[in-house]
């Protein structure tokens, strides 16, 4: 008998569905590098159901103009069947560059997929924090507008593809067109890009199958109100869109909301499942909410069924009617607006985690502050926090404020098995985190490691200082 060679190539030997399943999992010059394997492999990157191009992470010395044209060029020769995912995160600035979105939002339509990001995040970066910048893309106000929507008006913005582009031959054979698109949808996601209210209008009546929207950046987006029909949205997030005025939904479904901005009335309708809130300070507003009050204002018939809290911290004084927080697992505290930490801003946060009896997880990140005059003072316990389980503070300093809190988690906390102690400033971009210089570091790292040597062995074992 003959024995089969070690080295066969059974790989190969599997259906393009599963091949292509396979190299979507993969960067995706790395995905298109396999079509020199062999003939077998040469168009199975085409048939690829998620497409990722990030021009920060994968291309980061590719210029603009030719990041554009590798991303048009893949569009052109992907066959379009089955594509559940197309994320862009891009690095341009120039105009010229529009085009080709135009064409890459058109084919994420003619496929009918199912989760598109757009991440322009680089024009912040180059028009500064608090800014405007000078040119933001802005999507073709009919590309969701169903009504008034052919595939012919799609075949619009593909003209300057090629003319044997595989996803204009490949409609043949298939059911393309913006109703598959429409019916498909469930994901979407647009960061520093231009959408008014007509826009989000559009989106929110058409898109049916809705269940994410995340929009983020965006400055000439001020009102959405969509109460005649109910929503299918499972998870909402506008971030720093710094003209809101006003949030009305009818969203039944809705789980997880996320809201960074200035002040504003915000009505959820019909809202049963909301477990995971988010309501963040964004540094450069001004109108911006009052922490613990804005949230109880707001949110506090849905405390009792939350697990995830996220808000900002707040000079506030003791709450002695937060509502119970029955079942929150995860707490988190945001300091970007909050320069100075008194103890009444401990006062506040203890209020909070005294009203969640099974807490696991809390977060309390400083960012920038001051030290206060006088000493912390004593932070006065109802009783043991008997769940809470993991504690993370960072933009730690070392004041004696930072250690009484620290150390009334510690004696209150009888579950506590890590405090992790972070002296670098992290704060929240969007639902990405990131980290800030702190410029006493070494002074920051000396005093939480002096603190946690002067615990007793049994609580000295549960500090991390990172």
């Amino acid at each position: 008998k003959v024995k089969k060679s070690s080295d066969e190539d059974r790989i190969s030997g599997l259906s393009d569905d599963i091949l292509s399943e396979i190299l979507s999992l993969l960067a995706i010059k790395e995905a298109v590098g396999t079509c020199i394997f062999s003939k077998r492999w040469r168009y199975v990157w085409t048939f690829m159901h998620r497409l990722e191009f990030d021009s920060f992470k994968d291309f980061p010395s590719m210029k603009s103009d030719s990041f554009t044209q590798m991303v048009s060029q893949v569009v052109t020769l992907h066959k379009g069947l089955n594509l559940h995912e197309l994320r862009i995160l891009f690095n341009s600035h120039q105009d010229n560059s529009f085009p080709h979105i135009h064409r890459w939002i058109a084919f994420a339509i003619l496929c009918g997929t199912a989760r598109i990001e757009l991440n322009l995040s680089m024009f912040r970066l180059l028009s500064g924090f608090c800014g405007h910048p000078k040119v933001t893309y802005a999507i073709p106000p009919d590309f969701f507008d169903r009504k008034n929507k052919a595939v012919d008006d799609i075949d619009h913005y593909l003209k300057h593809l090629d003319s044997n582009s595989a996803i204009l031959i490949s409609r043949s054979g298939r059911h393309f067109g913006v109703d598959n698109f429409f019916s498909s949808v469930r994901d979407l996601s647009f960061t520093q890009v231009y959408l008014n209210d007509q826009d989000v209008e559009n989106i929110l009546s058409n898109c049916t199958s809705l269940e994410r929207l995340h929009v983020e950046t965006c400055s000439t987006l001020f009102s959405i109100k969509h109460v005649y029909h109910p929503l299918k949205l499972k998870c909402l997030e506008l971030f720093k869109c710094w003209s809101m005025t006003t949030l009305e939904i009818l969203a039944p479904n809705l789980v997880t909301f996320g809201y960074r901005g200035p002040k504003i009335n915000i009505f959820l309708k019909g809202v049963r499942h909301l477990v995971d809130l988010t309501v963040t300070t964004p540094l450069i507003c001004l109108d911006y909410p009052k922490g613990i009050s804005y949230v109880l204002d707001q949110f506090s018939c849905y405390f009792s069924q939350l697990k995830v809290l996220q808000m900002e911290v707040e000079a506030e004084k003791a709450y002695r009617n937060v509502p119970e927080l029955s079942n929150l697992k995860l707490l988190m505290f945001y300091g970007e607006k909050c320069s100075k930490i008194e103890n009444s801003t401990l006062i506040g946060i203890t209020s909070v985690i005294m009203a969640s009896p099974v807490l696991h997880r809390f977060e309390l990140h400083l960012f920038r502050h001051k030290p206060c005059t006088g000493s912390g003072g004593k932070l006065i316990s109802k009783g043991p926090h008997k769940y809470l389980k993991e504690v993370v503070l960072s933009g730690f300093k070392g004041l004696p404020i930072e250690i009484d809190f620290a150390t009334y988690l510690l004696d209150n906390a009888i579950a506590l098995e890590k405090m992790e102690i972070i002296t670098s400033y992290i704060y929240l971009l969007g639902r990405r985190w990131c980290v800030a210089e702190n410029n006493n570091e070494v002074h920051s790292r000396k005093q939480a490691q002096l603190f946690r040597e002067g615990l007793a062995s049994n609580n000295r074992s549960k500090i991390v200082v990172s």
